[in-house]
């Protein structure tokens, strides 16, 4: 098996909700991690040992120096614009951060024949034939970063991976909704928040994994994943928005208060507002065709393959009743 202490590993997006898990698994492996990050706030402010290096995955150049400094064994690409409601406000942002920027990095690491390289895409990413028809801008852009990487990891023989996780939980500074419900149940505990938490479909069902096993998959994927595979990082159970207010109400010393509306409007409905504007769009019969010919795609032997990171014997070690109670307590450290 693959020994990654003393390896250097750069990572993107190094101080995101993701990236600040991942500097700290692997600095326990005894790896020499590099963090790359816009937001050099962010990164002092978390207190991790370890190097980093301040760069806009806009930065085509920046990258460049980032990658010919660093000379990377491994990297892991978390960085990019990942909210479905920014992706509206900034469409062109958003691709250039997401697809652009991959590019930017893939491209870099052209110099580093020997990188192996994980680009961490998404469950909401647009399929190649939704791209025509996409929900909405992030999805586009991460079904155009998906192809980015198939493309260059082709093209110029490098050593790509992808890691499709499905919404990832756990403490730490998140804008998803188990944290947002969580840090509502505290302050409601604390009698700082007295208004009720409005959500929306709650019948809608979500698979949730805590992101400290999102990142143990990703060193699984270091080990033994094969290159120019994807793989999906999923716990294999839906939970409705019910079932989630219920384990957070058993979590909490008051149950929280919920508005229960049909109409999705904000926060964590923003995948159900751009289903709703793509049915508006797409007749049934459209749909019908779009789904025949993605069903053809997928049975097609030029399509790439897509896994699951069981098969390298990657286990979840966190119960999402775990996760839950760790982001409360996360957010009772924090709300006075």
């Amino acid at each position: 098996m693959t020994n990654l202490a003393g390896a250097t590993l750069l990572i993107t997006g190094a101080s995101g909700f993701t990236g600040r898990h991942a500097c700290t698994h692997f600095s326990q492996k005894g790896m020499h991690v590099v963090a790359l990050t816009r937001d050099k706030a962010a990164w002092e402010a978390q207190g991790i040992e370890g190097t980093a290096l301040y760069c806009d995955l806009s930065n085509e150049q920046g990258i460049r120096d980032a990658v010919a400094r660093v000379q990377p064994d491994y990297v892991l690409h978390l960085a990019g614009q990942n909210a479905v409601r920014s992706s509206w406000q900034e469409p062109l942002h958003t691709v250039q951060v997401n697809m652009l920027g991959t590019l930017y990095l893939l491209d870099a690491l052209r110099a580093c024949r020997s990188s192996r390289i994980i680009v961490v895409t998404s469950k909401l990413k647009s399929s190649l034939f939704e791209l025509f028809t996409p929900m909405h801008p992030y999805g586009f852009s991460k079904g155009l970063q998906e192809l980015a990487a198939y493309a260059w990891g082709s093209l110029f023989d490098l050593d790509v991976v992808l890691a499709e996780p499905s919404n990832l939980i756990g403490p730490g500074p998140s804008t998803g909704i188990c944290s947002l419900l969580a840090q509502h149940a505290v302050e409601q505990e604390r009698g700082c928040n007295k208004g009720a938490f409005t959500l929306h479909h709650g019948h809608s069902t979500r698979d949730y994994v805590d992101v400290r096993d999102a990142v143990s998959a990703y060193e699984q994927l270091f080990v033994a994943g094969a290159r120019g595979v994807s793989y999906e990082i999923a716990s294999g159970v839906q939970r409705t928005l019910v079932e989630v207010v219920k384990v957070l109400n058993a979590c909490a010393a008051v149950d929280i208060e919920v508005k229960w509306q049909q109409d999705p409007a904000v926060g964590d409905g923003d995948a159900q507002i751009a289903l709703d504007k793509a049915s508006e769009r797409i007749s049934s019969r459209e749909a019908s065709k779009m789904l025949e010919e993605e069903q053809a795609a997928q049975q097609s032997s030029s399509k790439p393959p897509v896994r699951s990171a069981a098969v390298l014997g990657w286990r979840r070690s966190f119960s999402f009743e775990q996760s839950i109670q760790d982001i409360m307590a996360y957010h009772q450290e924090r709300v006075r």
